[in-house]
Order: C-alpha cells, then sequence, then structure tokens
C-alpha cells in the first residue's frame, strides 16, 4: 500500500505528461492557423490579379498581350494555377469581366482539403 500511494502521489512527471498530450493540439492549431493565413492571402492576391487584369484590358488590351498570360503575371499569391476567363461587355455599366478560379490545398496537419478560389471583376471601358 505505501508502494502504491508513493506511485500515484509522485509528481516529478506530471508536467511533461501533461506537454505530451497537449504539443500535438498546439502543434496543429499552428499548422492550421498559418494555412488560414495563406488562404486569405491566396484570395486576396486572385482578387487584386483579377482586378488589374479586367483593368488592362479595358483601359490598354493592346499591352496585356492575353488574359491568362497578364493575369498569371499579376497573381503573387501561394502557389495555386488561376485560369483566368474573358468575358465581353453586354452592360453599359461594367465593361470586360475578368473571371479566375482556382484551388487551394488546405493542410491541417492531419488531412488536406482543397479549397476552391474564385474571382471576378469588372472595369468599363474607356473606348
Amino acid at each position: 500500500i505505501k508502494a502504491a500511494r508513493r506511485f500515484f502521489g509522485a509528481t516529478s512527471g506530471t508536467a511533461a505528461a501533461e506537454f505530451a498530450m497537449i504539443i500535438p493540439l498546439m502543434v496543429m492549431l499552428t499548422i492550421g492557423l498559418f494555412n488560414m493565413c495563406l488562404l486569405v492571402y491566396a484570395e486576396n492576391a486572385l482578387h487584386f490579379s483579377v482586378e488589374r487584369t479586367a483593368r488592362c484590358v479595358s483601359v490598354t488590351p493592346a499591352s496585356c498581350g492575353g488574359v491568362q498570360s497578364y493575369g498569371a503575371s499579376q497573381y503573387s499569391g501561394p502557389a495555386i494555377t488561376p485560369i483566368y476567363a474573358l468575358t465581353a461587355a453586354t452592360d453599359a455599366n461594367c465593361g470586360n469581366t475578368v473571371s479566375a478560379t482556382g484551388t487551394f490545398t488546405f493542410m491541417t496537419g492531419v488531412s488536406t482539403l482543397t479549397v476552391p478560389l474564385s474571382a471576378t471583376a469588372c472595369y468599363a471601358r474607356t473606348s
């Protein structure tokens, strides 16, 4: 009985045991938070590149060289490969419409999820 009391009353390794129980959760939360920041950055970069592409196609179409190539050159986010599409103007208020789609791979530390991203922008034609 004395040995059992000594064994269950010992506290010398509790900090290490608690750390071992908490560290996997903390690592997954850190990885998830980092990837969430990358996801938001990718979405913002995609919107920025679509807006810049729509403006270029509407204002100076000769200098763009193509919607896909110009849009890809304007995208500066994490490693997704956006696909750009141009829709000709059908509305007087909204000129050329450029849209882009891409897929972001979100890693949680346990599993991997794919998140579809999309952005659309229009810019009134100047001519």
